[in-house]
């Protein structure tokens, strides 16, 4: 589902590199690398796994069940997870038939229809599951080298459903899968660790583990004596930036389900790929044609053909026409236009089934022009020829006071797990929050896009109609 733009190079963290990744992996030491599963050998275009709760919801309401799943799904989680830890069992997670089992009892839904929901909610996720680029290189490379490879994951699927999508995927290699549900010990809280070893038979210093979660994967196998490298997933590699960061926690609108997906669709397929260092220049677009067509130029198309070319649909299709401009040269431009019809067929795919959201499309799509205009203002990324004259008399106003005190008062919050309350609802995160100067602030920039009625974030929205 998911499709991987520019190379393969791996963001450093913890120190770590692609190089220093594959210079472990020679080390005659390392006898077995060690993988993380979800966000490492798998993705998901999501945001958050729960994201893809939504596209079970129709079954759901199909078979005419009270109530919405989407809240009733994270509420039986909850209570699963709840019930674990009051058990006298040492269990650490729950596995999704537990989670089903308080799902029935919440909604008094008949067992073997919350077994069907339970099916679609597996046949969804394997639907959506793709193998990580940047990691696959390094499983490649590690099979090249006769190293052993074994998975280890903290998640409440069951065992023989990841090695299923995981051998559909192309991982054919993986001697041994550990799955916290079935063992009943999380790498997470570091027990699972020790028991991996154990059964492995070897000393952890032959083993490295690779993995997205920095506790998880990182701290908790450090503990454990294992050699470790943590590989952030494409959607901390996109929030590590402070354009993006900013720009959707000044979002006024907060996403729908529908266009989460789609973001979530843009980030895992565009932001995999590239050291964080080399987007210094334009990085919304990093100087690649594709992410312009992908990330950008796709949603206003697809915007337009949903709406048919009428009505709120076309200042969408201006902005379209205006991006692939008549003076960039023919190859690139036809770059640009296929990677825009891959992201309609991929956004196709995920939405598939899902009532049309026109509004939910058009937020997303504002947002994504109004953050490439904005920076085309901020410093000149990516070929100028590009973008039209039209969209750099809009994008240069100078910036609204309001996302100018975002950029300095808020980046301490935006690099951790709210960046994702951010997107989802800008009010809510305020609100939610304990800090009296965030409920301050929170006041006083609800004042101010009156202040700046002329700025670009009006403009955004109005200025093409």
């Amino acid at each position: 589902m998911v499709r991987t733009i520019g190379d393969t190079g791996l963001p450093p963290k913890e120190g770590a590199s692609l190089s220093d990744i594959l210079a472990t992996i020679d080390d005659s030491a390392i006898e077995i690398v060690s993988f993380d599963v979800f966000d490492t050998l798998l993705t998901r275009p999501v945001l958050e796994p729960s994201d893809l709760f939504v596209l079970t919801e129709p079954v759901w309401c199909e078979e005419g069940f009270p109530g919405e799943f989407v809240p009733l799904r994270l509420q039986a989680e909850r209570l699963a997870r709840m019930r674990i830890k009051q058990s006298a069992h040492a269990v650490e997670e729950p596995t999704l038939d537990a989670i089903y089992d308080a799902l029935a009892e919440i909604t008094a839904v008949p067992a073997e229809d919350i077994a069907a929901i339970q099916r679609a909610e597996l046949d969804n996720e394997r639907r959506s599951l793709s193998p990580r680029a940047t990691i696959r290189a390094i499983y490649d490379y590690a099979i090249e080298k006769g190293k052993r490879i074994i998975a280890v994951s903290d998640t409440y699927a069951p065992h023989d459903f990841v090695l299923s999508v995981l051998q559909t995927n192309g991982f054919n290699s993986i001697e041994r899968l550990y799955v916290s549900s079935e063992i009943g010990r999380c790498k997470a809280t570091g027990k699972l660790f020790p028991l991996v070893l154990r059964d492995l038979d070897a000393p952890a210093s032959k083993v490295l583990h690779i993995g997205d979660n920095r506790r998880s994967d990182f701290l908790r196998a450090r503990e454990a004596g294992l050699n470790a490298f943590h590989v952030p997933s494409a959607v901390s590699n996109y929030f590590m930036h402070s354009p993006f960061t900013i720009h959707w926690a000044c979002s006024e609108r907060p996403l729908t389900p529908d266009a989460r997906l789609l973001l979530g669709l843009i980030i895992n397929t565009c932001f995999d790929t590239a050291d964080p260092a080399s987007w210094k220049l334009s990085p919304h677009v990093n100087r690649d044609p594709r992410i312009l067509g992908y990330g950008y130029l796709g949603p206003q198309l697809l915007l337009g053909m949903r709406a048919n070319g009428e009505g709120d649909a076309n200042p969408a299709c201006r902005r379209a026409t205006a991006i692939v401009a008549l003076e960039t040269d023919s190859a690139l431009k036809k770059e640009i236009q296929s990677a825009a019809q891959n992201f309609i067929s991929d956004a196709d795919a995920v939405l598939k089934g899902r009532p049309d959201d026109h509004e939910g499309i058009k937020t997303l799509a504002d947002a994504l022009f109004s953050a490439l205009a904005w920076n085309s203002a901020r410093d000149h990324p990516f070929p100028l020829s590009l973008i039209a004259p039209s969209v750099l008399r809009v994008a240069k106003p100078v910036l609204p006071l309001a996302r100018r005190l975002d950029l300095v008062l808020l980046r301490p919050f935006l690099h951790s797990r709210k960046y994702i309350q951010l997107v989802m609802d800008r009010k809510k995160f305020f609100a939610s929050t304990r800090s009296p100067f965030l409920k301050y602030y929170a006041r006083l920039t609800g004042l101010l896009p009156r202040l700046n009625r002329g700025g670009l974030r009006g403009m955004s929205h109005s200025a093409w109609r």
